[in-house]
């Protein structure tokens, strides 16, 4: 059933189970733990929309600070994704708009153990998603399968404060199936990470590593004024700040950012190849997902996957960085301060090479 699924709603995966598929790379098993390093660097452009609304900035895009560049938050691109992994795939989210962490929890451990957490709860944890789904960043993710050797040794990762009170506190082999029955009831939480609140005292350490998306050149950022009555509350129409009911677009910007699988995570967390070529997948469709009044034009046109040999890598980050970032093209190559105003302006036709040995190069463009 996941094989039809993913066949039909992937065309395009980039590990298979078929042998000698121009484009792919060859697994035994998609449900199989990935047990290689991957990085992935992926190119959207945006042409009169805003990559995202900064909350402090009243509605202008997010941007550098320092340069100017704009800016997509990893817990903005993560969002993009989960929404694809449940509207696309059907997947269940540990993080999703409008439930609370502490219910999710509380759900997948009930429905796999019959456990009422509500007995052994000892503090009352608080929602780490805020209130755009944006997630905290996760600060460690010991092996459950290590952890459950060390019973009754203490606890290894980072545990949630307590009350300190022993008849609070979990049975160990329950606490550590209940774990793992969380990662495997929620496809976000191995990918992307999580807290899990007393009683599970666990910070689950993302199987992807995602860097904040960037464009390469910052743009004028024009002030579109939007009909009166988009302006719905009462709120909004008593002030006359010119901010208020003012969209802000970029003229045209090319995003880029970059994201890494590290295998130690993914074993641990129980990611798979198969949820790996999902989120690739998502990657490449999740602005059509997200049409918006905001996003009007965001187009998807790049990913470069690097499949490592060894489970470490082989080759750095910021390496594969250099090599998969584009020229300009014409007078803007030689500009101090060029503003791009199409993708015309770009050379997307970059060649990768010197890449080392049994290190595979994947190329995924715009339909």
């Amino acid at each position: 059933m996941q094989q039809d699924i993913d066949t039909l709603k992937n065309p395009c995966p980039i590990f298979t189970t078929q042998k000698n598929v121009p484009g792919t790379v060859y697994v035994p098993d998609l449900d199989a733990p990935c047990d290689r390093r991957i990085t992935m660097r992926f190119h959207v452009s945006c042409k009169m929309s805003n990559p995202q609304i900064d909350p402090d900035g009243e509605g202008m895009p997010r941007q550098d600070p320092v340069d100017g560049r704009f800016l997509i938050t990893t817990g903005g691109l993560n969002r993009h994704v989960r929404d694809v992994l449940k509207n696309v795939y059907g997947s269940r989210l540990y993080i999703d708009k409008g439930v609370s962490l502490e219910n999710q929890r509380r759900i997948a451990v009930l429905e796999k153990l019959n456990v009422d957490l509500k007995t052994i709860v000892s503090d009352k944890p608080s929602d780490e998603a805020t209130e755009n789904g944006e997630e905290a960043e996760p600060e460690s993710s010991p092996d459950p399968a290590v952890e459950s050797k060390a019973k009754g040794k203490g606890t290894k990762g980072k545990a949630s404060k307590g009350n300190g009170n022993n008849k609070n506190r979990m049975d160990e082999g329950l606490r550590i199936s209940a774990i793992k029955a969380v990662l495997e009831t929620y496809a976000d939480l191995g990918l992307f990470g999580g807290p899990l609140h007393p009683p599970l005292n666990y910070e689950v350490k993302g199987t992807l590593q995602t860097t904040f998306g960037e464009s390469y050149h910052t743009s004028t950022v024009p002030e579109i004024v939007v009909a009166p009555g988009h302006v719905q509350t009462d709120k909004l129409k008593e002030k006359q700040d010119r901010n208020l009911g003012t969209s802000y677009f970029v003229r045209f910007c090319l995003l880029h950012w970059t994201q890494t699988a590290f295998s130690m995570h993914a074993k641990n967390n129980g990611v798979t190849f198969r949820m790996i070529n999902r989120d690739v997948h998502a990657q490449q469709i999740m602005w059509k997902e997200h049409t918006s009044g905001q996003r009007p034009d965001m187009r998807f046109q790049r990913a470069d996957i690097f499949v490592h040999k060894s489970e470490i890598g082989d080759c750095s980050d910021t390496r594969i960085e250099a090599m998969t970032t584009p020229k300009l093209v014409g007078d803007l190559a030689m500009q101090a301060h060029p503003e791009p105003s199409s993708m015309a302006d770009y050379d997307m036709d970059f060649k990768v090479t010197g890449l080392p040995e049994g290190m595979v190069h994947l190329v995924r463009l715009a339909d």
